[in-house]
């Protein structure tokens, strides 16, 4: 999917023409080639629809003062898309995104507006993927207490070949765990891996992000980097 511009008096564009879709959302207008919805029903996929289905209830049962919170954080915080166009979104999809966030890393749901702004990334020191501490070791290396108070939010791809490739476009979420013991040096994600993707071999490369998460859901640009299984 790419995001456009239109321009000569032309504010948008709707349909479908020669195999591409054009439409608009919160984001601006887009093109993106068309093809027929697939629904694999993953794993993944059902847990984030349950939860999605959860929120328009969740957000009526809240009070008017609270909507009324969101609605001016939203205005407060716009968003920039690809193109460097602002836009905004609404207190209603805030309070779905900070809560969606929160819930899918096993945090508690929140009625509350933030009151924080959006963290600074803490940078993990470095990866560790290699069978030196079998079955094999599948580690962020991190500062110790360096993620006191906050969560951190792991999200993975694993390549199955060896040499050089660009950043995928696709990310899962690994693992997240809030305010690691402060005497740890690592987030152990092999077990993770080994549900998602089975055991690596020889030229595995491991493409990574992290992101710092609120208590409140709001979450950090990520800090990034790969890394090429090896046997010492």
């Amino acid at each position: 999917m790419a995001i456009i511009t239109c321009g000569g008096g032309v504010s948008g564009i709707r349909g479908t023409l020669g195999g591409n879709t054009f439409s608009a959302n919160t984001n601006g207008n887009f093109v993106r080639g068309w093809a027929r919805p697939r629904n694999p029903r993953t794993y993944s996929q059902t847990i984030d629809r349950y939860y999605y289905q959860q929120w328009p209830a969740a957000w009526r049962a809240i009070t008017p003062t609270q909507r009324t919170d969101w609605n001016d954080y939203a205005f407060l915080h716009p968003l920039t898309n690809k193109l460097a166009v602002a836009f905004k979104r609404s207190g209603y999809q805030w309070f779905c995104h900070c809560n969606q966030n929160l819930i899918t890393c096993s945090g508690s749901p929140v009625a509350d507006a933030p009151l924080g702004e959006q963290p600074t990334a803490i940078e993990p020191l470095s990866l560790e993927y290699d069978d030196a501490d079998p079955p094999y070791n599948c580690n962020v290396i991190i500062t110790p207490d360096s993620f006191a108070g906050v969560f951190a939010v792991v999200f993975s791809q694993v390549v199955p070949f060896s040499g050089n490739m660009s950043w995928p476009s696709r990310y899962d979420k690994l693992r997240s765990t809030f305010s690691p013991d402060p005497a740890d040096t690592e987030i152990d994600c092999h077990i993770q891996h080994s549900m998602r993707y089975g055991s690596p071999a020889v030229g595995y490369k491991w493409f990574c992000r992290v992101k710092t998460m609120t208590a409140e859901g709001l979450r950090s640009a990520p800090w990034e980097a790969n890394i090429e299984y090896t046997i010492p």
